[in-house]
Formats: structure tokens, sequence, C-alpha cells
């Protein structure tokens, strides 16, 4: 399934009570083949809603639970059509569950990057650079501790060392808030922070937010050597249907950035780059890396030598 379109016969499978098991089998195995595929089920059997009207029908689940994408009130009105209730959680493989929002109703609004309040028995802090606490509503590093999580990664000493703090604080990797009532709100992971001048720009939310956009497949942000802000932002697209790389700059001019950011420079990607395809990783995700030298070479700008050092096409 490679397309919106591989997914029309859903419509027919999503009304027939009998046919969850169907459905549900096509779902997983369209997000086997492309992780990013759900927001296309969605629109898809959104088509279907008209004739969900019998709440006691037999096929709405009670509840369902999403996790490992930036979500918002686009992805709740499933709720009442396809299921009763929805809940987003946060987990990590060494520290299982670590938050979790919900259940949620209908109408209740939901802040992309909302993922709730942490689970009994786990502590969650977002910290600085120090590694001390911060502020409520103040952008950092997530850390947690609980009973639940690993105690080593086995057979790896320093990796485990890196991973906590003296204190057993585990290291997520995530960076994120806290809102004014203890929810915390993901923006993204720290590894894939882009460096523009004095800013640090979270690729996770823009991806969100692009992805909205009609005739979207596929998207990454990422970033390319600059020599004066040290890095760029170019976004790297791949069109379900008519749109371009102009289309996608207007989009961005007119409806994101203006709305979701405190300027409209900050955060405006410098280049937009088009793709028939993205290039897989093993477990089916977009591999960042691959897409990165392409569109640095397309792109053909400099390429990063060290972290103090770059080497212009051309120079000798």
């Amino acid at each position: 399934m490679d397309s919106p379109s591989d997914l029309r016969y859903l419509h027919t499978l999503s009304v027939k009570p009998n046919n969850y098991t169907t459905v549900t089998r096509v779902a997983k195995e369209s997000a086997r083949k492309s992780p990013n595929q759900e927001r296309f089920i969605l629109r898809e059997l959104d088509g279907s809603r008209s004739s969900l009207t019998n709440v006691n029908d037999g096929f709405r689940l009670q509840h369902i639970v999403t996790g490992g994408q930036i979500i918002d009130n686009y992805y709740t009105q499933i709720i009442e059509h396809f299921c009763h209730r929805m809940m987003v959680v946060y987990a990590c493989t060494e520290g299982t569950c670590i938050t979790m929002k919900g259940p949620i109703e209908r109408d209740e609004p939901l802040e992309a990057g909302d993922v709730g309040l942490p689970y009994s028995g786990v502590e969650l802090r977002v910290v600085d650079r120090q590694e001390l606490p911060i502020e409520r509503g103040c952008i950092g590093r997530i850390q947690i501790r609980s009973p639940q999580q690993m105690k080593e990664y086995v057979g790896c000493p320093q990796l485990t060392k890196a991973a906590f703090t003296g204190d057993r604080w585990f290291r997520t990797g995530d960076i994120g808030e806290l809102s004014s009532n203890g929810h915390l709100i993901l923006l993204g992971r720290e590894t894939d922070a882009i460096s523009r001048g004095t800013r640090k720009i979270y690729p996770g939310m823009l991806e969100f937010l692009l992805k909205k956009m009609k005739s979207m497949k596929d998207v990454c942000v990422l970033p390319v050597p600059d020599k004066r802000l040290y890095e760029e932002i170019y976004v790297c697209f791949v069109p379900s249907g008519q749109i371009t790389p102009e289309d996608v700059q207007q989009n961005c001019r007119q409806n994101l950035f203006t709305e979701h950011t405190l300027d409209t420079l900050g955060e405006m990607p410098m280049y937009f780059l088009q793709f028939k395809i993205f290039p897989k990783i093993g477990n089916g995700k977009s591999d960042k890396k691959a897409i990165r030298v392409e569109a640095t070479q397309r792109l053909g700008l400099a390429v990063r030598v060290s972290d103090n050092q770059f080497k212009c096409r051309g120079d000798v």
C-alpha cells in the first residue's frame, strides 16, 4: 500500500461490524510497510462516518491507544466513529510506560505533543544542559526514574553509564517541556535538533505540521551545513498528489510558521526538495542519514568534515 487510494476499499470493510478483524489486519500490514501510513488510513476511513451511526453496532472499540508520534485533535476525530475513547502513551524500551493522557473524549482539546501525566511510581523531570531541573514551560531534556526501568544494558557498561545519572535518572534522549498543569509536551529527539545560529529547532514538530498538508505522503525535516549559521533547515517530501516545492514553501509562509512559532523566520526552512520515494531502513522507517546525504549532494552544499570545518564542493 503506497498511497491513500490503495486503502479505498477499507470504506466498505469498516462499515460491516464483522469485518473488524480484516480492517485490523490490513492496517497492520500497511503500518509494517510504511510506518507513517496511519494518517492515510484515518483519512480514508473518515469517509465512512456517515454509515456509522449506531453506537451498538459492534464495530467500535472501547479504546484506541496511540504512541510514538506527535498527534493532536486531527487524530481524535476517530472518537465516537471508530472507538469510544482514545489514549496517548509515552514509553520507551528502557523505562516501559512513562506517561499517559486519557481517556480522551470526542470534543476534548489535545495540544500537539501532549502525552499527559506520569504513571504511578514514575518520576519525571525536565533538565537543562547541566542536568538541573528547570521551570515548567521551559524546554529541556527529559529524564525519568521508576522501579520498572531497566538496570543496565547487558554487556555494555559504558553505554549504561552514559544512559544514567549518578542518582539513577535515565536520560531518555527526548526533548520537551512540562505544561502549567504538569503534562509532558514532547517536541522530539535531542539528536535530531537542528542548530541554526543560536537557536535549537526540533524537526519533529515541523514534520507534524507539514504532514497535515493535502497531497503530502511523507516528510523529513533535516539539517544541512551552513557556513554562517552552522546548519540550515531543509524539507524533503514525498507527495501523494499534485504538490511542488513551491507549494510547500508557500504553505509554510502562510499557515504554519506564522501561527505556531514566535516569529516567521526562526523556524522557516530554507530549502525544499521533492523525492519520488524515501530510502528506508530495516524497520520500514525513512533513512534520514541517506536522505540527508542525497539532499546535500543535490543542493551542492558544503560537506561537514568536522564540527569546526567545512569543505565546499570544488575546494582543494
